[in-house]
């Protein structure tokens, strides 16, 4: 007891304790002070015991005596592992200024007595990464986050182990937040290399890389990294809010596709599989779902499902990001019923709660871009061509920063093709369609007359949309001018869209979006055969 006591005396101050009520309530937690190693090793067992409990309060305790004793004792790596400990429940019970004491007097000590390679030091410097990802302090994680990487890569601590899968994802998390996407590639690929890698951290790491690919519009790599997310998941069983988070994000993935029908059962999935988990009719966690789920039926039509949808994210929405997808979804919806003075004014309203809480929106700039974009199509359909051709032209800006081949570039230059049209402006119409090709990564694109050759694996909706433009304007050219050449360049463009098309059927996993597919390119038949018949007629 008077161990007990001693220690409890001297450390008073940093565990603030403050009445005696809860001395006495504390001082009963203590154990007996260590007298060897053996007494040590049983007592930060407990203290881990505690911790996988989060009983934090008990678990703090117990590892600030067996710190002071292997302090004492000069064990260096027991007291750094330690005060690693004390941090991790520190973090986990939100005590971050502890956490923040606890991790520079840990790393100071562990680079006296432990030395610059050292693993501990290491997983320190992780610890400082993840508590800087908790206050979306990017660089500062991506900072620490490589320091922890080039302890693992030194040649003394190899082969790599679990902490160095962790420190390669935590600098592409980072580098992904800072919009540095190569960066964030290199340390995915990195962690997939590490031979410790357990299926599900190989699992997290294929769904991170197919965000990334995604988020560049980089469909074709996005895909094949989606699937493999998708094969081990039906492989192996895990935590159903992770595979719900999965899912769902793939889902998303298929909309932007075009495979709606396809994304709408695995949201489903992801939504069924979160609820058996959750086990409540409603929860916050349910809201990117919705979101998702809503997107799939609006892209399909079905305006009331898509309502319905939205008015459930609605519900339990709690987050900003979820509330300014309401009003972003609001203002799509009402675009389609074509009630634009509405549709502005949910999309003012999204760009206003977002401007209010960007701090908290990490994808704030590329929601703003979804915003924009109805706003600019509502004065399209309104009859305002050159305020939508200012709209889409800050759009296509945007994306291409983003990425040179963003196909979200491509639609921009579409959409600002649309708007030449109405001008009757054809040659703007026609360079903005050979932009739009070129950002889609097709061949033969030097001459607006040739047909493009598609790029060698290519299933996504918005070249579709780039090749079945191009045909209409080159026959629409024809009908002006009555130049041959742009008849022959239109039939070929859309024999060209023809063998588009049959790609993507193919590509396509549910018969349900094979047939929303031919509902969607009826008119592309139609005007394919118009423009045969009239260059037959002309021949």
């Amino acid at each position: 007891m008077d161990n007990r006591c001693t220690f409890f005396a001297q450390n008073m101050v940093t565990l603030q304790f403050s009445n005696r009520q809860v001395y006495f309530q504390c001082l009963t937690m203590f154990p007996q002070f260590p007298q060897d190693q053996t007494e040590a090793a049983a007592l930060y067992a407990t203290a881990q015991e505690y911790e996988a409990k989060r009983d934090y309060t008990a678990a703090i305790l117990h590892f600030k005596i067996v710190a002071a004793y292997y302090k004492k004792q000069g064990i260096h790596d027991l007291y750094v592992r330690s005060l690693i400990h004390l941090s991790f429940n520190y973090h986990d019970s939100l005590q971050e200024a502890l956490n923040r004491q606890v991790l520079r007097k840990a790393i100071g000590y562990a680079r006296h007595y432990l030395g610059e390679a050292s693993t501990l030091l290491g997983a320190l410097y992780l610890n400082v990464a993840t508590y800087y990802q908790k206050q979306h302090q990017f660089r500062l994680l991506c900072k620490y986050a490589k320091q922890a990487v080039k302890i693992y890569e030194l040649p003394s601590n190899f082969p790599l182990k679990g902490d160095a899968i962790l420190a390669y994802q935590s600098v592409g998390n980072a580098a992904v937040n800072l919009g540095d996407y190569a960066t964030a590639a290199i340390y995915y690929e990195k962690a997939l290399l590490v031979p410790q890698l357990s299926t599900y951290n190989r699992l997290v790491v294929y769904y991170e890389l197919g965000n990334l690919n995604f988020k560049q519009g980089l469909f074709e790599k996005a895909s094949r990294y989606y699937q493999k997310v998708d094969e081990l998941i039906s492989q192996h069983f895990y935590s159903a809010d992770h595979v719900a988070t999965m899912l769902n994000g793939y889902a998303v993935f298929l909309n932007q596709k075009g495979d709606y029908v396809t994304a709408l059962s695995y949201s489903k999935r992801a939504l069924q599989a979160l609820k058996d988990f959750l086990q409540v009719a409603m929860h916050p966690n349910y809201a990117p779902i919705f979101n998702t789920m809503g997107s799939s039926y609006l892209h399909l039509g079905d305006l009331d499902k898509a309502l319905s949808c939205f008015k459930q994210l609605r519900q339990v929405a709690q987050k900003p990001i979820y509330i300014m997808y309401v009003w972003g979804n609001l203002a799509s919806i009402f675009h389609h019923k074509k009630q634009y003075a509405k549709a502005i004014y949910y999309a003012k309203r999204a760009i206003s709660w977002a401007v209010l809480h960007r701090s908290e929106i990490s994808t704030y700039k590329n929601m703003l871009a979804n915003v924009y974009q109805t706003i600019a199509s509502c004065y399209f359909f309104w009859g305002k061509y050159e305020w939508a051709i200012g709209g889409h032209q800050k759009l296509l800006a945007y994306h291409l920063s983003v990425h040179e081949h963003n196909v979200k570039a491509a639609q921009s230059c579409i959409n600002i093709a649309n708007c030449y049209e109405k001008l009757q402006n054809y040659d703007q119409v026609i360079a903005y369609c050979q932009q739009a090709l070129q950002i889609l990564q097709c061949g033969n694109t030097e001459s607006s007359l040739i047909a493009p050759t598609l790029p060698p694996s290519v299933d996504n909706s918005y070249l579709l949309e780039a090749l079945s433009a191009k045909a209409r304007f080159l026959l629409t050219l024809y009908q002006k001018d009555q130049q041959i050449a742009h008849l022959q360049s239109a039939l070929a463009h859309y024999l060209r869209t023809d063998e588009l098309i049959d790609r993507m059927r193919q590509s396509f996993r549910s018969e349900g979006s094979k047939l929303h597919l031919a509902g969607q390119v009826k008119t592309v038949y139609e005007k394919g055969i118009e423009t045969a018949l009239l260059l037959h007629a002309n021949s």
